[in-house]
This record gives structure tokens, sequence and C-alpha cells, in this order.
């Protein structure tokens, strides 16, 4: 197995509670890399880098296919009434190159997206995903990585 056992998920939630599909960054170079024979659900977001490692274009990815598409389906459901322009949304960000750069920070803006970053070094106190579900979350991917394999 090897390297083949490290993999980034990039988990993402609602201030309501509701877990957004995660995005699985495999190592490789083509999808090739994926693991066989396994069926993830229509709406995760499966990918590959050379180093399994997020990065600027795996956020844009994310974003595009994940976070967009989920946010456009809760502002279908808010009332419509004297709006003219899309309800603005908020997302919180660690101190992350992907997530700061400036193609990633116009990508947001275009979708009317409003972020913070966590400070540096805070991420464990400030970070509502670090604070609650980070880490099982990884120990279940973990486990279910080696029995996949």
């Amino acid at each position: 197995m090897g390297d083949k056992r490290q993999i980034t998920a990039v988990f993402g939630a609602s201030v309501s509670g509701e877990f957004l599909p995660p995005q699985l960054i495999y190592t490789g170079k083509t999808p090739a890399c994926h693991p066989n024979g396994v069926t993830f659900p229509a709406d995760w977001h499966i990918t590959h880098t050379e180093n399994h490692e997020a990065n600027e274009s795996t956020m844009k990815d994310y974003i595009t296919k994940v976070i967009v598409p989920y946010i456009e389906k809760i502002r279908s459901q808010l009332p419509q009434r004297h709006v003219t322009s899309p309800q603005p949304a908020f997302v919180i960000f660690d101190i992350f190159k992907g997530q700061m750069c400036q193609s990633t920070i116009d990508l947001l803006m275009d979708n009317n997206i409003h972020f913070v970053h966590v400070p540096p070094n805070c991420t464990n106190r400030l970070q509502p995903l670090d604070i609650s579900v980070n880490e099982p979350c990884k120990d279940f991917i973990r486990n279910k990585f080696i029995e996949w394999y």
C-alpha cells in the first residue's frame, strides 16, 4: 500500500450542522490512483494530486463542485421578496495558501461568498470543524481506507 494509504479529506459544514459532501484527495497523477471497487456517494468530490495534498486547484474545485451548489440550494429556499442579488454567504477558512490565493478569493467573491481566515496557530481553538468534527472524521476515514485495501 505504501503511499496509497495517504489521502487528504476536506470537510465542510453549515452553521445549522449540515455536513457538506467531502473532498478526498488521493496520491497520483491520474484517476487510476483512486481505489478500485469502491463506490463513493455521487456528491462526494474524489480527486488526486501528486502528493495527496490540497492546493489552489483542489480548493477551487471544492468551492465550485461542493460549496457553491450547496449555497445555491440554500439560497433557492430563502424568500426572494425584494431581493435584487443573491443573498451573501459566509465561509471560515484556515490559513492555507490554497484558500488565500487571489483566484480562490475571486471565485468566492464572484459567488457573493464572504470569508474570514482563522489566524495562524488558532485553528484548534477557533475553527469550528477542527473543534468538533475533524479528528473523529479523520480517524473514521483512515479506518475505512484501511478496510478498503
